[in-house]
C-alpha cells in the first residue's frame, strides 16, 4: 500500500483550534471572515484572497494550499454538514464547483482537478466547524521528492500572483 505524506501542512494542523467565542457569543470564523458574515468580524476580501462571492457562497484561494491555484468554496452561513444547507445554497455551491473547475482548468492549463470535501474531524478536515470544498488543480508529475526529503512543497507562484492572476476570471463567473 502507498502512502501519502503532506509534511507542508504540519504548520497549518497544528495551528488549528476550535473557533474561538466572541463577546457577543458569536464566533470568529476564518471562512465567516472572508465572506464578512454578520457572525464574525469584518475582513479585508483582498486580504483573505475571495476571488468571489455570491449570494450564498464565497470562493476564495487557500492560505495553505496543496498545490498552486488550491481553491476553497464555502457556504457564506456558518455550517458543519451537508444536510444544513437551504436549496439555493447548495444548488449554487454545485453550480460553483462546476464552473470553477472549467476555469481553473483554462487560467492554469491543469491536467486534472481533485474536488474533495472532508466532514468532520475525523475526516481531516482542518476546519470541521464550516463545510468547504476543495479545488486542487494537478499536473503530470507535479508530486516530487521535496516534501518527503525536504519537507518543503514547491508551489510555483506566490498566493499574491496567482490571486490577481484568477480574480478577473472569478469576477466574471
Amino acid at each position: 500500500m502507498k502512502k501519502l505524506y503532506a509534511p507542508w501542512r504540519t504548520q497549518y494542523a497544528s495551528s488549528i483550534n476550535k473557533l474561538k467565542k466572541n463577546s457577543d457569543s458569536t464566533y470568529t470564523c476564518p471562512f465567516c471572515c472572508a465572506a464578512n458574515t454578520p457572525k464574525t468580524i469584518a475582513a479585508d476580501k483582498d486580504t483573505n484572497y475571495v476571488l468571489k462571492q455570491t449570494a450564498n457562497c464565497t470562493i476564495l484561494l487557500n492560505l495553505y494550499p496543496y498545490n498552486t491555484g488550491h481553491i476553497l468554496i464555502v457556504p457564506n452561513n456558518h455550517c458543519s454538514d451537508l444536510q444544513e444547507l437551504d436549496s439555493d445554497t447548495h444548488n449554487e455551491l454545485m453550480a460553483l464547483i462546476s464552473k470553477s473547475s472549467a476555469l481553473l482548468g483554462t487560467q492554469l492549463n491543469c491536467a486534472g482537478i481533485n474536488i474533495g470535501l472532508n466532514l468532520g474531524a475525523a475526516s481531516g478536515a482542518g476546519i470541521p466547524e464550516h463545510l468547504h470544498f476543495h479545488l486542487v488543480p494537478r499536473w503530470q508529475g507535479d508530486t516530487n521528492f521535496m516534501p518527503i526529503i525536504a519537507e518543503t512543497k514547491v508551489l510555483s507562484f506566490d498566493l499574491g500572483d496567482m490571486y490577481k492572476k484568477l480574480k478577473s476570471s472569478f469576477d466574471s463567473l
